[in-house]
């Protein structure tokens, strides 16, 4: 094997962090193992991305992990076996002068089409440091076209009046604003959005952070997409360290998941004449006022727009929800009121609940239970010549608790494919709604096909699937996805099934790119 690159840049960007975050894949993905293990090879020869080749057996591509372990300058080895995940992803993804001359080049072709960014600040008793730290983010800003409100909520704090009249007399673009009382997070932002001068609103918490990029980021989304009422970015958390770990990497826009946190968090944006158009923040939701605004809109909003990059970091201070639902426990009740107020606006014949998994560790995570009763069904079993799996399959669908439900086996004749057993099992069918069901298939809940049709209804679905676990508890898929490379994989595969998984999505329906019986 050849010398390693002396530039140990190189070397960290392009195997220390991607090939620790993609072991995982590739020891599970033969065609991935094959394309990644020869790519990562060849630019440690050469200093240059290879192109696909072939490694044929799982051993070829262990060795190479041992070689590469082994063959790492010094001083490399330990961050290449130890770096945690996010980590390694931050290793290589990181804002660099290269990335913000390249938005700056967007922000020059778009000249004179960028709508103002008013960002929105209630402050209350803020630290000096965290909120200087939130304004020199802001400051850094690539995009200058925006103004920052820091609305003083009636703070007893004697260095905020201070503060705020120093912090805004230096820069033109920051104004202070002094309520007479403190009235809530909900009043201080209204107060904000009515003083704002700019098309756009984002929200920040005053003691958070924002990339460089952020305000720049926004403007682009808007400008490209004149229909988008809503956008969205990915978010991170950081300490008082400063160290930057639970990255929030979000969907495109899912509601049917909004519905069950608040998972478009930071940064969130609006147009302020929609904003307004809405009546704002409500102040009896205190606490998940940004959540029950954000159903509200997402009832009218015309288009809602996600950006894939991580704009803003939430800070884990004493007090805040980034730590624990303990800092705030009415925020839990006031999410909880949110969804079953959204539920009732929209007809849907659902109840919100806080599952015992979510309250046991006091997240604000919400679930819907459904009634037994709605749409005809008919559930198809596909055909399978285990006898005994047939039985099983006939004794746990007659334990299911929901109505008016048929139950037909689909006909396996010699010479046809499955697919056509299925389709005439389809076509005698006169029910509204069809489930097709593997006999290998348990269900674990008895209201499982209760949760199924209401989620179809609620959310006019073509298709609805559930998890899928193996006997050991670990997850065959939840969901189907759509990988970079156009690959349909399952979700969440080999995850541990009764755990919430990253971001409670194991334990939380959204939609996803497909379904599987």
């Amino acid at each position: 094997m050849s010398p390693l690159p002396q530039n140990n840049d190189a070397v960290r960007r392009w195997t220390i962090g991607w090939v620790r975050q993609m072991a995982r894949r590739v020891a599970q993905d033969s065609d991935y193992r094959r394309s990644i293990a020869i790519r990562s090879l060849r630019f440690l020869r050469t200093g240059q991305i290879a192109p696909m080749s072939v490694m044929n057996t799982p051993r070829d591509v262990m060795a190479l992990f041992k070689t590469l372990q082994a063959g790492l300058p010094v001083g490399l080895e330990e961050t290449f076996v130890r770096q945690p995940p996010y980590s390694a992803w931050l290793d290589v993804n990181r804002t660099t002068p290269r990335s913000l001359a390249e938005i700056s080049a967007e922000l020059t072709r778009r000249e004179g089409r960028l709508p103002k960014i008013s960002l929105i600040t209630p402050v209350y008793n803020t630290p000096e440091p965290l909120l200087r730290a939130l304004v020199d983010s802001v400051a850094a800003q690539v995009h200058r076209e925006w103004e920052l409100l820091l609305v003083d909520d009636g703070s007893t704090a004697p260095h905020i009046r201070p503060l705020l009249t120093h912090l805004s007399a230096g820069e033109p673009r920051i104004r202070a604003h002094f309520r007479e009382a403190n009235g809530g997070i909900s009043r201080a932002t209204q107060t904000g959005a009515m003083l704002a001068e700019g098309a756009i609103l984002a929200f920040l918490d005053h003691d958070d952070l924002i990339t460089p990029d952020c305000v720049a980021e926004l403007a682009i989304a808007y400008c490209d997409n004149p229909e988008a009422d809503v956008v969205y970015s990915d978010n991170d958390k950081i300490d008082m360290e400063g160290n930057r770990f639970a990255p929030q990497f979000k969907p495109d826009w899912s509601p049917t998941l909004l519905l069950s946190h608040m998972y478009l968090c930071h940064v969130f944006s609006i147009r302020r004449s929609f904003y307004l158009e809405l009546g704002g923040f409500l102040p009896e939701y205190d606490g998940s006022q940004d959540f029950e605004f954000a159903l509200r809109a997402a009832e009218k909003a015309r288009k809602i727009i996600h950006i894939p990059r991580i704009l803003y970091h939430w800070r884990t201070a004493p007090g805040s929800t980034a730590l624990s639902g303990d800092a705030k426990p009415e925020s839990l009740d006031a999410g909880h009121r949110a969804v079953a107020a959204a539920l009732e606006r929209r007809g849907t014949r659902a109840q919100a609940e806080h599952p015992s998994w979510a309250s046991s560790i006091k997240i604000g995570h919400y679930a819907l239970s459904f009634p037994d009763n709605g749409p005809s069904v008919t559930v198809i079993v596909a055909p399978t010549a285990d006898t005994s799996a047939m039985r099983r399959c006939r004794m746990r669908l007659e334990a299911t608790a929901y109505a008016p439900l048929q139950i037909r086996f689909a006909e396996h004749r010699p010479g046809e494919t499955m697919s056509i057993g299925l389709n005439r099992a389809a076509e005698a069918s006169n029910s509204d709604m069809l489930v097709f069901l593997s006999p290998q298939l348990e269900p674990r809940d008895p209201n499982w096909l209760a949760r199924m049709m209401g989620h179809a209804v609620a959310a006019n679905a073509g298709a609805v699937g559930a998890k899928l676990t193996s006997t050991d508890g670990s997850v065959f898929e939840a969901g189907v996805v759509v990988t970079s490379d156009g690959r349909a994989v399952g979700a969440l595969s080999g995850e541990d099934g009764f755990a919430p998984g990253p971001s409670g999505y194991l334990k939380t329906t959204r939609e996803c790119s497909a379904v599987s019986a």
